[in-house]
């Protein structure tokens, strides 16, 4: 929307003004993905279709992740900024912008140290996409709620943190706070209602949006008949301000963990230009624990709610719970992890045309070594889903993606 371009085009402009300045020092890094896939059947979710992984089926050879992140530092000024420039091959005019922020670190007078970000960013919420540009590095794709968050959510706002090191307290425990307000995430919860969970690593553009499955509730006299057969993730409808509050805890013994509590706070009653505003609430945690002997056990879960429509009665209304468990082990050459995943979607709504309910379970697989100034991964993984709405589509409620795929990525 018009907002949002504005939005981008401000941020843009600061960078720019950023990059001219003679005593900004300018730093660029990156990631190269290019990736081997065979796909089992139905066309990727992104496109409308009903697969739970990234890509369709078929095999091919992909660039899934081309990152390029542009660093400025203000001289010995405590700010800096940042635009990372994404591009993959499964993006419509593959290449767009999917971070662009202002930071502001003061160098810090005791343990505490504080951080100040301004623009569009990902929370530091992932144990799974900590590669550059928020790709993943456990293996080629992510659990059903981290994709999630690499899809359909984005801080566009401000956002305070205050971490401490405990090292310079003789402390084992370092912790991290932070807390946000946001706005221009109000569509959050479309993809889970209309599409479901998946599976993968699949970045959404600041300025991109996504095809919707043809749903019959999308016609003329259908349930959400307002809704265009498409959703812009990161649009503002309702003028409300969202907030978040992240804390994260790490022992030297090897402990971390995270809980994230999120509420978009958005008006659910309000349509503008085919766009629902959706009320959209949850809490993510995960747990880690690694051992010396180069394994690691992590388990991470989110349960949240999405509703849209009238509050009297509610149009949607969704409850949605993802899980997963993973382990990896690593050696002086190789790294290999097993994931097992269980994630839903409840409709609680009335909407007879429209339902939502789905369930799955998957596996995953993945193996990597370096190879020279590259890393080579495998991956296979096996998604079984079964959802009442693709009856309404023709096809079959059940169905079973799986997928394996082989890459070579290089950080430079």
């Amino acid at each position: 929307g018009m907002t949002s371009r504005r939005r981008l085009i401000g941020m843009a402009v600061v960078i720019g003004l950023a990059a001219s300045s003679a005593s900004a020092d300018t730093r660029l890094s990156g990631r190269i993905d290019l990736r081997a896939v065979s796909a089992s059947a139905g066309e990727p979710w992104a496109e409308g279709g009903p697969g739970k992984q990234r890509y369709a089926s078929g095999s091919d050879l992909r660039l899934s992740h081309g990152v390029l992140v542009i660093d400025w530092q203000y001289g010995a000024r405590p700010l800096d900024a940042r635009l990372v420039l994404h591009a993959a091959d499964d993006r419509p005019g593959v290449v767009d912008a999917t971070e662009v922020f202002l930071r502001w670190r003061p160098v810090p007078e005791g343990p505490w140290r504080t951080s100040l970000r301004a623009g569009a960013f990902f929370p530091e919420i992932s144990r799974e996409s900590s590669g550059l540009g928020w790709t993943p590095t456990h293996g080629l794709s992510t659990s059903a709620s981290n994709a999630w968050i690499g899809e359909e959510l984005r801080t566009i706002g401000i956002e305070a943190s205050w971490s401490r090191a405990g090292r310079f307290v003789d402390s084992p425990h370092d912790w991290l706070l932070s807390t946000a307000l946001f706005g221009g995430n109000d569509t959050t919860g479309a993809l889970l209602a209309w599409r479901g969970w998946t599976m993968g690593d699949r970045l959404i553009g600041l300025r991109e949006r996504i095809a919707l499955p043809a749903l019959p509730a999308f016609e003329a006299g259908g349930g959400v008949a307002e809704q265009v057969p498409w959703t812009n993730p990161f649009r503002e409808i309702d003028g409300r301000v969202g907030a978040y509050a992240l804390l994260g805890h790490a022992h030297a013994e090897g402990w971390r963990s995270r809980l994230w509590l999120y509420d978009n706070f958005a008006d659910p009653s309000i349509v503008k230009s085919g766009q629902y505003s959706w009320r959209t609430r949850f809490a993510q945690g995960w747990i880690e624990r690694r051992w010396a002997g180069g394994t690691t056990l992590a388990l991470q879960s989110m349960w949240g709610t999405a509703a849209m429509g009238p509050r009297r009665r509610l149009v949607v209304d969704n409850g949605y719970r993802a899980t997963s468990l993973h382990v990896e082990h690593a050696t002086d050459h190789w790294r290999w992890g097993a994931r097992l995943e269980w994630f839903d979607v409840s409709d609680r709504d009335a909407t007879a045309d429209d339902p939502n309910a789905e369930s799955g379970r998957a596996a995953v697989l993945h193996l990597t070594r370096p190879w020279g100034a590259w890393e080579a991964v495998f991956e296979a993984s096996r998604v079984d889903s079964s959802r009442e709405a693709r009856t309404l589509l023709d096809r079959d409620r059940r169905r079973i993606d799986g997928s394996v795929s082989i890459a070579l990525r290089r950080d430079f």
